[in-house]
């Protein structure tokens, strides 16, 4: 990927040391024990000398080098801090190979691990403009129908979602369905995630009938490709849950909220941050069905989690704050309500 000398030095350790002595002699970079910086008027005439071939070389060595050392799980929390230090860095490498039209699969592969990560991160806005960006770089270079096209629609319409915009979420994901349905087949991994997604639309939009029939053609999917005890299947089984509930099927929505929590417990560890989100699934189920202390319990479980993972001010932090006021306003304990409420609404 480096051309000489660079591949030299990066593999040679004291040639390498040597390079970056000379650059900090020079005022090039600044170098620490864990970052080297180059000066932003160096990068500028840098730039500047380069030809445009030499740029779109240069910028797709960039998006490359750094798509190569994002982490790949973006779902788990220990790669955050990884995530966070490149961030940047992908955000620059991207614009630039995005105007040179540099490296574009490599340049919509990064777009799309850094938004999965915002997403993570409760950062839909700027993870929804990543996800359109990669998108527009795959249909000119697959075309519409291809189906990394609609993995793309699928990521938009999770930050979509996220952000509560519903409608627009759900055109996504009705969007993506038909692609993939003809290009992958009617049972396809990707059919299970993306019908998943679809049915998480529909139930916040209030279409609880039709929300239960895609997340039960879901989950015949995903049990057949990824077996029953998989955390995927387990989060279609608490997607599930959530439109039993609002049905008023608690009995039906407890067991499937156990039964995935059970699931992510075996599969991902107690302390996984997945699990928090069972377990408030299930807390909010015990509360109404007259459980108050078992869902008091259930939700102080979550929130011990998601303060360890996700650290103090995190949204589903916020979250799981709420659900324990709503818990104390049932027991009749206002003053601890008040106080969690409040610290919920400081975040």
């Amino acid at each position: 990927m480096l051309q000489e000398p660079l591949q030299q030095a990066a593999t040679d350790r004291l040639a390498y040391d040597r390079l970056i002595a000379d650059l900090g002699r020079y005022s090039l970079l600044t170098a620490t024990r864990d970052n080297l910086a180059v000066y932003r008027l160096v990068q500028a005439w840098i730039r500047a000398t380069l030809d445009q071939p030499a740029q779109r070389r240069w910028a797709a060595v960039a998006v490359q080098l750094i798509w190569a050392a994002f982490p790949v799980d973006t779902d788990d929390p220990a790669t955050f801090p990884a995530c966070a230090r490149l961030l940047p860095h992908a955000l620059a490498a991207t614009d630039h190979a995005r105007r040179l039209a540099a490296a574009p699969e490599a340049t919509a592969g990064l777009l799309t691990r850094v938004g999965a990560y915002l997403w993570r991160r409760v950062e839909p806005g700027q993870a929804r403009q990543l996800f359109e960006r990669a998108l527009a770089i795959l249909e000119a270079r697959l075309g519409p129908d291809h189906p990394d096209v609609a993995r793309s629609l699928n990521n938009i319409g999770n930050a979509l979602r996220t952000r509560g915009e519903l409608p627009a979420a759900r055109s996504c994901y009705e969007r993506a369905i038909p692609i993939l349905e003809a290009q992958l087949g009617p049972d396809h991994l990707d059919m299970g995630r993306t019908l998943n997604n679809l049915g998480a639309a529909l139930g916040g939009l209030g279409e609880l009938p039709a929300a239960r029939k895609v997340h039960q053609r879901a989950h015949a999917i995903l049990e057949a490709r990824l077996g029953p005890d998989h955390p995927e299947t387990a989060s279609n089984l608490d997607n599930l849950g959530l439109v039993l509930r609002r049905l008023g099927e608690l009995e039906a929505a407890r067991d499937v909220h156990q039964q995935a929590l059970t699931i992510r417990q075996a599969r991902l560890g107690p302390d996984h941050f997945d699990v928090a989100r069972s377990l408030d699934n299930l807390g909010l189920t015990l509360r109404l069905l007259g459980q108050p202390d078992a869902a008091r319990d259930t939700h102080q479980h979550a929130l011990a989690i998601r303060e360890a993972q996700l650290g103090p001010d995190h949204p589903h932090r916020a979250h799981a704050l709420s659900s324990l006021g709503s818990v104390a306003y049932q027991l009749g304990d206002l003053p601890t309500a008040r106080t969690y409420y409040q610290r919920a609404l400081d975040i």
